[in-house]
């Protein structure tokens, strides 16, 4: 029992300290004043304790020491925290994030799913996911190498970024050219609209693509939406947005098809909100090495 209790003070100090090693971490200017006040105060706590005369040199020269020493220290220990903290802050958003478009990565999608999914269960809001594939991408590598393929993901992730308008909403290279969007509180409707906008935009880039039936860069789109229960799960959901997704595929691609899940994961389709595939339209020829923008003048959020 004694051991269990020692245990339990030794989490709690923990936390405690951890706290307060972040709070001087964001603040080392607030906390370098309060190290200052705090050890000035104690130094001169301790001279005043000493039995030396008041008009003593040594009490002066010890105060002057004491002083210099605590300032310096308390400053110095605020800072190194903050570099700490910027160093690992640093280190989990790469551990988070995709390298190559600057989006989040699998990882993180699937932990905030998982808490979004226990929240919307909870409050019975809607949630919604997105998956965004770039057509024949396999092509348009083979056919202008992985250099011109990177550059035209950052550019579609710069599509699908600059079409999010909510901060809650996540988006993430779900793996090759795919990409996936989570939608907090979102409807099966308002899901559909911001994939046919993300389509949209995609496409109004007008990056010629010999090996696309559309002679250009397009995206498909497959939407998946629910109110959580007890008796569905979130890979449901998942895997019923990825299947919507190849079904977009299936039906001519360059489109949206989108899907509400109801009791038990049974599924209906979206009326009124699944976008056919397009004609092939009349593209700019442009080659794509040409029109996609060099590489140091991509912005990255």
């Amino acid at each position: 029992m004694a051991w269990k209790s020692t245990q339990r003070v030794n989490a709690t100090t923990r936390r405690y300290l951890v706290k307060i090693t972040k709070t001087i971490g964001r603040r080392p200017v607030s906390a370098g004043i309060a190290g200052t006040v705090l050890a000035l105060t104690a130094t001169g706590v301790t001279l005043s304790s000493l039995d030396i005369g008041s008009d003593s040199a040594l009490l002066i020269a010890l105060a002057l020491v004491f002083g210099v020493l605590a300032i310096v220290g308390a400053w110095v220990v605020a800072f190194a925290i903050e570099a700490g903290m910027a160093s690992e802050l640093k280190l989990l958003h790469e551990a988070l994030s995709d390298p190559l478009t600057g989006l989040y990565n699998r990882r993180s999608l699937s932990a905030t799913l998982d808490s979004e999914w226990n929240r919307a269960r909870r409050s019975r809001d809607s949630l919604s996911i997105l998956f965004i594939d770039i057509d024949h991408f396999k092509r348009l590598n083979d056919a202008h190498g992985h250099e011109v393929g990177d550059r035209v993901l950052v550019l579609v992730a710069e599509c699908i970024r600059a079409s999010i308008r909510r901060s809650s909403d996540l988006v993430a290279r779900y793996g090759g050219e795919e990409f996936a969007i989570l939608l907090p509180d979102t409807t099966a409707e308002s899901a559909n609209a911001l994939a046919e906008a993300i389509r949209q935009r995609v496409e109004s880039m007008q990056l010629h693509h010999s090996g696309s039936e559309y002679e250009c860069v397009t995206v498909s789109g497959g939407c998946a939406t629910c109110i959580p229960r007890h008796s569905s799960s979130a890979n449901a959901l998942v895997a019923a947005a990825d299947k919507q997704m190849y079904a977009a595929k299936a039906a001519g691609r360059n489109c949206v098809r989108s899907v509400r899940l109801r009791a038990r994961d049974s599924a209906s389709s979206v009326p009124g909100t699944s976008s056919g595939a397009r004609l092939a339209p009349e593209c700019r020829r442009r080659d794509v090495s040409s029109t996609l923008v060099p590489e140091g003048a991509i912005s990255r959020r």
